[in-house]
């Protein structure tokens, strides 16, 4: 399964390469008034998609945080559960042996 994985990997890669190359022509931005010339159009696919990576990695990293706090929130209802199931089952058993 890791070599389909790698193969698949490294098709992407060569797709992107040859992408990148057919679209090396230059172009003008201009971002926030600032004018920027001669930017090939793979630059800006990159860059797009570097942005989309950081950006999905931000949401996964705040939704993974989100679900540690409210596993440790549950771990702790668990054991307070465990604790007073504990209690009862030794109070009836005590009342058992009485």
């Amino acid at each position: 399964m890791r070599e389909i994985k790698v193969f698949f990997i490294i098709i992407v890669i060569f797709l992107s390469v040859w992408v990148f190359t057919q679209n090396s022509t230059g172009v003008d931005i201009n971002i926030f008034g600032q004018i920027f010339t001669g930017i090939p159009i793979y630059m800006l696919a990159l860059v797009s998609m570097a942005m989309g990576v950081i950006i999905g990695f931000g949401f996964l990293l705040a939704q993974n945080l989100k679900l540690r706090s409210v596993i440790k929130l549950l771990e702790k209802e668990r054991n307070k559960l465990e604790f007073e199931q504990n209690k009862r089952r030794s109070s009836v058993l005590n009342e058992d042996t009485n």
